[in-house]
């Protein structure tokens, strides 16, 4: 993507990679944006045999990049479209973006559309939404804009918070939210409990499961003290900057791709909870569950119906590929008993 707008003065969201995933389909849209590029990519390519001496590893510019604006975008990300049955929602995690929902989609039954809402300001063509309420008022609308209810819904991480106003406002306009799915989802103001509470949850969990139920954990928490005695070897940590050049990763401050986690952060601790009346499931990262409550307070909250599960991976990796399979059965699951 950095290297499209660099050389051929057109600028994509990464979540492009959803509408256009062959590199034909992502040619056909970058002619849609500039009708004239087979014609500049002609001439520069003559001018480059003229010029082979001194021409660029990465080929010649065709075109300046000024004034390239990115296309005009929305929240909503079809990250799969065919399908009959109802569809499902899923919003974003504290980085803003959806592309992690790339390995779930194609682990999922067919038959189900599947949907990422992507923050505003992701890649830097809007301003950040100030508030949990203002987010999830945008993304209400584009959901009724999308098609009427009832909804499934799910979200990651802070993404959960984002979800859980959204059905509050859903209620208020007289909207029914089936499902609610939080993704490894807990309220800020318990991340990072005291020692006692850490302590007396996986006492809990100890004596309710065993050991076996905490392996993932232990071993998660030895890996991490390992790491933190052992320091990654000098030349490891240089293979692994010299790969991302050649991968071409230095280029990404120029797509304008932007980490919303500082600031998502920030409208989720100020955002307060209230009380929700809607049937949900949590499926935890089995890597980190024991330090909090079975429910991840959650009960607390919200008053339906609770599904509870766990899935292989910690709360960054739950959703890479190896672990998409299993994850995708349990929730294929749910969503069929609630909207078969």
């Amino acid at each position: 993507m950095a290297r499209i707008h660099r050389e051929l003065g057109v600028r994509f969201q990464l979540a492009t990679l959803f509408e256009a995933p062959t590199i034909a389909k992502l040619a056909d849209l970058i002619r849609a944006e500039r009708p004239e590029i087979d014609a500049v990519l002609a001439e520069a390519a003559a001018g480059a045999g003229a010029e082979a001496a001194t021409t660029s590893p990465t080929g010649p510019t065709p075109t300046s990049t000024t004034g390239a604006t990115p296309r005009p975008t929305k929240s909503l990300v079809t990250i799969r479209a065919a399908g009959d049955r109802q569809p499902f929602f899923i919003v974003h995690g504290a980085g803003g973006n959806v592309l992690y929902l790339w390995s779930l989609a194609r682990a999922m039954p067919e038959g189900r559309p599947i949907h990422g809402f992507q923050a505003a300001g992701v890649n830097s063509e809007s301003a950040f939404d100030p508030s949990v309420e203002a987010m999830a008022t945008r993304y209400v609308a584009e959901l009724r804009a999308h098609g009427p209810g009832p909804y499934l819904l799910g979200g990651y991480s802070g993404g959960g918070t984002v979800a859980l106003e959204m059905v509050k406002q859903l209620h208020e306009l007289g909207e029914q939210v089936n499902y609610l799915v939080l993704f490894d989802s807990i309220d800020s103001k318990y991340l990072g409990p005291p020692f006692p509470s850490r302590l007396k949850n996986v006492t809990r969990h100890l004596a309710k499961g065993g050991v076996k139920p905490m392996w993932s954990f232990l071993d998660e928490v030895a890996r991490k003290r390992y790491r933190s005695i052992v320091p990654t070897p000098a030349h490891k940590q240089a293979a692994r900057e010299a790969q991302a050049r050649e991968m071409g990763y230095h280029d990404v401050s120029t797509l304008g791709i932007l980490d919303l986690e500082p600031h998502f952060a920030e409208i989720v601790h100020h955002y307060r909870l209230t009380r929700y009346a809607v049937d949900y499931a949590l499926l935890k990262a089995d890597h980190v569950w024991p330090v909090f409550p079975d429910d991840y307070y959650w009960s607390d909250y919200i008053s339906g119906r609770a599904d509870i599960l766990t899935v292989p991976g910690n709360h960054h990796t739950m959703f890479a590929a190896d672990n998409a399979p299993i994850l995708a059965a349990k929730l294929a699951r749910l969503l069929d008993e609630r909207a078969p």
